[in-house]
């Protein structure tokens, strides 16, 4: 498993313009690889689909000793790193293409980077060492200083060290250095026990079932859908409800930061994340399965069928029952459950009448907390 460790340097006047000289090598490297791309894709759609042949990071890869010999300040830069440049746009027009080809509607090719735009230094496998709690990274820069970092945080010398990342964080003007590292995790068994959890912005958790559970399913919450600008309504307007929603998602981030952490945090100790469509999962009885579209301030969900729940409960309690009825596609789950679709709902009709006040809705909490 690997790890980023984060850590802030102070470099000197003079070790920041080396890496700015650095930096800015790099992101006319990949303004360069880009249109080229670019250019090289124009000319292939004027030929038969047979014939058509695209540039491909190997292709770019190999230049690089043509390009150093005919701009040698391109030599003042790690080679290692020059390479990582081009992984960079090469992963980015694969998650260009993945998303065009899903059809999302907001999908944008890769974009030139500014001029006043740090491009991240990646040191992968080579080109760094860590020694005495500091950091050292190679380069041929004209002035000779020495990249030479103090880390503040001491760095587990048993952990095998992959990869060291130098970012410039502009709005607060740090420096920081973000070590990759390998550790090792205990192996996941499953125990028959399973917890779910419903991901939500006003309730950042609500969870039913088991809390020793090796098994932990959350909602596979599509937080790009939710950060969009909501379409206007019949009278030009969005809704005070709608647009909250939209503010709240952008720039926290804390819906998918919060899934990332519980899923590496999870196999930290041995457990497993899977993740479950929740699609109209809130909209959903889980009582008598009776769709009803509600509002989003409606935070307590009161059925005809005599159900009185909290809404992101609700949601939870479905995600749970979805899991229930997809068990058998996940192979590594070898255990037989703890609980069963039929003893899961002779459960939830002891419970499906004892929702939270009005003043307590926001809290969220567990339908049960067994053993």
């Amino acid at each position: 498993m690997f790890l980023t460790r984060k850590i802030r340097i102070w470099p000197s006047r003079q070790q920041m313009k080396v890496l700015w000289d650095l930096s800015e090598k790099c992101r006319l490297l990949y303004n360069f690889s880009l249109h080229e791309r670019k250019e090289n894709w124009k000319l292939q759609q004027e030929k038969l689909k047979k014939e058509r042949r695209y540039i491909t990071y190997r292709q770019q890869s190999k230049n690089l000793p043509i390009l150093k010999q005919l701009y040698p300040e391109y030599s003042w830069v790690y080679s290692k790193v020059l390479q990582q440049v081009l992984k960079k746009l090469e992963e980015n027009f694969r998650s260009f293409f993945s998303l065009y080809k899903r059809g999302d509607p907001a999908v944008r090719p890769p974009r030139f980077r500014g001029k006043n735009h740090f491009f991240t230094l990646c040191y992968n496998q080579s080109g760094f060492k860590i020694a005495d709690d500091r950091l050292i990274l190679s380069h041929k820069h004209p002035s000779k200083a020495k990249l030479t970092f103090s880390l503040p945080i001491p760095i587990n010398g048993s952990d095998p060290i992959k990869q060291v990342e130098i970012k410039y964080d502009y709005p607060r003007e740090m420096w920081f250095a973000c070590i990759v590292f390998e550790i090792n995790t205990p192996p996941y068994k499953d125990n028959g026990l399973y917890q779910a959890i419903d991901l939500g912005v006003s309730n950042i958790v609500s969870a039913v079932m088991n809390t020793r559970a090796n098994t932990i399913i959350i909602g596979d919450l599509r937080v790009k859908q939710l950060a969009k600008k909501q379409k206007c309504s019949g009278n030009g307007r969005i809704t005070k409800a709608r647009k909250t929603l939209n503010h709240s998602m952008q720039n926290t981030g804390s819906l998918g930061r919060f899934a990332r952490f519980l899923t590496y945090k999870a196999e930290l100790v041995g457990k497993r994340i899977i993740r479950i469509d929740e699609s109209y999962t809130t909209q959903l009885c889980c009582g008598c399965k009776k769709y009803v579209k509600r509002a989003l301030s409606e935070r307590i969900i009161q059925c005809d069928c005599g159900l009185r729940m909290e809404r992101d409960l609700n949601s939870a309690v479905n995600i749970m029952e979805r899991f229930l009825e997809q068990k058998s596609q996940f192979d590594f789950l070898s255990q037989q459950p703890s609980v069963t679709e039929e003893s899961f709902r002779k459960r939830l009709d002891l419970l499906r009448y004892t929702a939270p006040s009005s003043s307590n809705a926001g809290d969220g909490g567990l339908v049960e907390n067994g053993s």
